[in-house]
């Protein structure tokens, strides 16, 4: 099944209760959202801007959605909100109580926005395409493929979000793209697009201990949670 969407689709995100899904459209400055009791278009939200990122509230309230400034919609009415800064962006991540939005930025440093005041909170140096939050730690995890003074890293970059210093970085192969997690948190899987292969890294020792050759040029990546009969 295919659902129509808008021009260029690039992210989606799906609201908790697995109800609607937001998706992208690069080209056509829009946001479709799609019911999935149906898997039809109900809405399309008109945008100011090409949308790039995309991330959604822990509660399910607002999606976060950017590129060249960042707007928060409604959920409830599908409607645009408060606007914030952007580093033009590619890629957005929430913490676990919505309120600080980590953009991941191509061409500069990355910005950590306060979702309640708008505000910068702290910038984080290098050049990312993605951004995930830990879900065993308090880290954001940016996948770097320039550091400042535009050296080659081609590495990932955790950031302790406590202090929003970098703790390490580590390379995992060319152009870093998409970034998951382990449900437990032990392991986190990133695309290496250039080097067509997933780093597997384990998270107590910050290291790569696996690598894991896919087809030419990945970029994407998720990860199942598979529930087994019995509770186990």
């Amino acid at each position: 099944m295919t659902v129509p969407v808008g021009a260029a689709p690039h992210r989606l995100v799906v609201t908790p209760n697995g109800k609607y899904v937001y998706v992208t459209n690069s080209f056509g400055n829009t946001l479709s959202v799609i019911d999935t009791d149906n898997n039809s278009v109900v809405t399309t939200i008109p945008l100011a801007f090409q949308p790039a990122g995309i991330a959604i509230s822990p509660n399910g309230r607002s999606v976060y959605t950017g590129q060249s400034s960042v707007v928060a919609i409604n959920t409830s009415t599908n409607t645009s909100g408060s606007t914030f800064v952007s580093c033009s962006l590619y890629q957005l991540a929430l913490n676990n109580n919505g309120s600080l939005l980590y953009e991941a930025c191509p061409y500069g440093s990355q910005y950590i926005v306060n979702t309640k005041t708008g505000s910068i909170t702290a910038t984080i140096p290098g050049n990312a395409l993605e951004v995930a939050l830990a879900p065993h730690a308090n880290q954001a995890w940016y996948s770097l493929y320039n550091g400042p003074g535009n050296v080659s890293l081609n590495a990932v970059a955790v950031v302790d979000t406590d202090t929003n210093t970098t703790v390490t970085t580590i390379p995992v192969g060319i152009q870093p793209q998409y970034i998951t997690f382990s449900p437990d948190g032990r392991y986190a899987y990133v695309v290496a697009e250039g080097s067509n292969w997933v780093a597997v890294i384990d998270t107590e020792t910050l290291s790569v201990v696996d690598t894991i050759s896919v087809g030419k040029f990945p970029i994407g990546i998720a990860i199942t949670h598979v529930s087994h009969a019995g509770g186990n």
